[in-house]
């Protein structure tokens, strides 16, 4: 609801930036209230995203529930883009566009730009199987599985002897009481929050009860050493030069 109402105010409201309300929800209050929320619930966010949600709501025809066959095609995301490039170019995009064209001082522009990643978020959705956006695509998705790494909490596995013993591995696969994971996370082999939406999917699926959302300290997976990825690095170092580039715009 709070996302139509951003998209009709920057449509239809008065296009002055100080009497419009969505650039000021979208830029200041949205976007700079992702750092609190990752600070301290990681990827939270991506719970109650607008962007997958309608997305999956039409491809599935429900609103709740476990979905079943939907209308996508179910295909696999190509294989060389199986990783975090296609979010950094599109977040190199955004900030393009965001100061070539004044986006953060522009309504209208706010609410086609919202609506620009909604429509790639349907398109993947109808197209790509699970939540395939969410995991390669989506800048902001990304950018907050980069940081959920240092966020106090995670969803795993309670007791990993118990999962060696699970025949149905219904956390990733899903089953009448949750769906699949959809970003394809196989909980007893994974060691960071990064590609983790925090959906609970796997909690209300899991037919021994081992999955939870746990407290840890700040930083926890950051002093695990896991396979290092080039990409991720990347998008670490694109946000430090596009950070730094901005403040100097």
């Amino acid at each position: 609801a709070a996302f139509i109402f951003i998209i009709a105010a920057g449509l239809f409201g008065n296009q002055l930036p100080s009497k419009n309300i969505a650039p000021i929800l979208t830029w200041t209050l949205w976007w700079g209230g992702l750092i609190l929320v990752i600070l301290y619930f990681g990827a939270a966010w991506c719970y109650v995203c607008p962007w997958q949600a309608l997305a999956e709501w039409s491809e599935s025809l429900r609103l709740w529930g476990v979905r079943k066959q939907g209308l996508t095609l179910g295909l696999k995301w190509p294989k060389p883009l199986r990783n975090v490039w296609p979010a950094i170019v599109l977040f190199i995009a955004l900030t393009w566009v965001e100061l070539g064209f004044a986006v953060t001082y522009n309504p209208r522009a706010t609410a086609y730009m919202a609506l620009a990643i909604a429509g790639m978020a349907f398109a993947s959705a109808f197209i790509f199987d699970r939540a395939s956006f969410c995991r390669y695509g989506c800048f902001v998705g990304r950018i907050i599985g980069l940081y959920s790494n240092f966020a106090p909490v995670e969803v795993r596995t309670k007791d990993l002897q118990a999962c060696r013993t699970c025949d149905t591995k219904s956390c990733y696969k899903g089953n009448d009481l949750g769906n699949p994971c959809p970003t394809h996370q196989y909980l007893p082999a994974m060691e960071h929050n990064t590609e983790c939406l925090t959906c609970m999917e796997c909690v209300k699926s899991c037919e021994k009860e081992n999955v939870s959302l746990f407290a840890r300290p700040w930083g926890e997976d950051l002093v695990h050493v896991y396979r290092p990825r080039t990409d991720q690095a990347a998008l670490a170092l694109v946000l430090v030069a596009l950070t730094g580039f901005h403040g100097f715009t």
